[in-house]
């Protein structure tokens, strides 16, 4: 499989109904989201359908999107640099005892090529041999997509400069660095401690979290 920069739609969930959220540059009230990727199905009850279109009164707005899933077969969309090579890759992402094992999971990934050449998209995915640190730079990843998606203008990061550092309460910083500079952003990832949504992040920049939780 060879491999290909993720499309993502937002699918808002309601109290009664699923609404598949197109770009809209309105604002509506506070919401949950969930990225999908855009040609996904979405499981109503008992059967799948295709993502129903939003309705006009159920508008988007980008400062909304902040939640998202992540989930087993979810991928990093990245651009390989000079040095690159699976092992490499692997060992920032995969568990301690399968280093061996996820760099094996992207050369298949990623078109059974062992070799690595500079700017070649790779997807790196969720899987059992993957590592958590995967999954906090997927949740980012996801909501700066969407929030472009929607309008906000959002900085060009390089997917492969993740650095994750304990955050406030049970949360972690996940910082990359912007495209050709050597300057950070960071982000606020929290995953939910309630155990009712598996999989799901809610990402703060670190200004909306300075702004949210000023002391």
């Amino acid at each position: 499989m060879n491999a290909t920069a993720p499309r993502w739609s937002a699918i808002l969930f309601g109290p009664t109904r699923t609404y598949s959220a197109q770009p809209v540059g309105l604002s509506t009230g506070d919401r949950a989201y969930q990225a999908l990727p855009a040609d996904s199905l979405v499981k109503s009850v008992g059967k799948a359908a295709p993502a129903a279109k939003v309705e006009a009164s159920a508008p988007v707005m980008a400062t909304e999107i902040r939640q998202v899933t992540v989930k087993a077969g979810d991928v990093l969309a990245l651009k390989a640099q000079q040095g690159d090579y699976y092992w490499k890759i692997a060992r920032h992402y995969a568990k301690d005892d399968a280093v061996g094992a996820y760099a094996k999971d992207l050369i298949a990934r990623n078109g059974g090529n062992s070799m690595v050449k500079t700017g070649q998209l790779l997807n790196l995915p969720v899987n059992a041999n993957s590592d958590y640190e995967l999954e906090l730079a997927i949740a980012v990843q996801k909501v700066v997509q969407l929030r472009s998606l929607f309008g906000e203008q959002t900085p060009e990061l390089d997917w492969g400069s993740v650095e994750v550092t304990p955050g406030p309460v049970d949360s972690f910083w996940v910082s990359f660095r912007e495209t050709g500079s050597e300057k950070r952003r960071r982000f606020m990832v929290s995953d939910d401690l309630s155990g009712l949504y598996p999989g799901r992040y809610t990402v703060l920049s670190e200004r909306e979290f300075r702004q949210y939780f000023p002391n």
